[in-house]
């Protein structure tokens, strides 16, 4: 980057900052000063066949992202932009803002990270994306886009073992999804377990339903064929089977802080009976049963 040019970001930064604007009002402004226009961002990003894998979280995407990055010539970023969470719960809650949202500030935020490397393909691995797959596909149709599911029984307790949905959430504990989906006084009335199994099979049912692709994270990191067939072949990528094991054996993103409860046999009778009744479909769709 010239030195003006950087000198000039520098600036437009501090005038930002100087206002209280959180970084990541700032970051989003910064892009539409600074980033290529949509028809640019859409060339350039369409010159990399681009691919987006995503998720509830809890999924495996720290390490996904890694390992798609030790292929040569690859970008592959995981979750790049600063509480891109916050845009996910717009979503959820309005799904007009993803529009505008993928169109006036993601592909031009790509379009500009990358259009200065050597890399053939691009990538995100992205849990912050997921609803916003239907106007990525609207936007930019070359994107391929995988869904990545877990047993819910287990992202159920890994949430409950976080601050997922609590006072300490500031991104989701005052979200309320559309009344089309559920009536806001029944979610009001639903405790934090009840909650979290609600969004769980309402998050992987919408991108069960909208994206390319829907794959077993649990299959992922066991059986190398498997992520062979529904990950490689899929975006056209090679990746040897000692550098898959490799990274299988040594994962990343564990938190030992983290206490370990809250396991679906310590769930009361009531709690199982709930999950059941909410996720079970989409549990059996990808074949996770009692």
């Amino acid at each position: 980057m010239e030195y003006n040019k950087l000198i000039t970001l520098k600036q437009i930064m501090g005038y930002l900052l100087s206002k209280i604007i959180s970084l990541r009002v700032a970051y989003f402004y910064l892009i539409k000063i600074i980033g290529p226009n949509y028809e640019d961002s859409v060339k350039i990003l369409r010159s990399k066949k681009p691919f987006l894998i995503t998720s509830t979280g809890r999924t495996g995407t720290t390490l996904l992202a890694k390992m798609l990055n030790a292929i040569s010539e690859n970008y592959i970023v995981h979750e790049p932009v600063q509480e891109e969470q916050y845009y996910h719960a717009q979503a959820i809650m309005n799904h007009i803002e993803a529009l505008p949202y993928i169109e006036n500030f993601r592909l031009s935020e790509m379009a500009y990270r990358i259009n200065k490397t050597n890399c053939n393909r691009y990538g995100e691995v992205n849990s912050a994306l997921r609803r916003h797959i239907v106007e990525l596909k609207n936007r930019a149709p070359f994107f391929t886009i995988i869904h990545i599911i877990r047993d819910g029984r287990n992202v159920v307790t890994s949430m409950l073992n976080r601050n997922s949905l609590t006072i300490n959430d500031r991104v989701y504990n005052t979200m309320i999804p559309p009344k089309k989906d559920i009536n806001p006084e029944e979610w009001s009335v639903m405790n934090r377990f009840q909650k979290i199994c609600w969004m769980w099979a309402y998050e992987n049912r919408y991108m069960r339903e909208h994206c390319d692709y829907s794959v077993r994270f649990e299959n992922l990191i066991s059986d190398y064929e498997y992520f062979r067939q529904n990950i490689l072949v899929p975006l056209n990528l090679n990746l040897s089977y000692e550098i898959w094991e490799q990274f299988i054996k040594n994962p990343v993103n564990t938190n030992d802080s983290v206490i370990k409860s809250n396991s679906y046999k310590e769930w009361t009778d009531e709690q199982k009976a709930y999950f059941w009744e909410i996720c079970g479909p989409e549990m059996k769709q990808f074949g996770y049963f009692r």
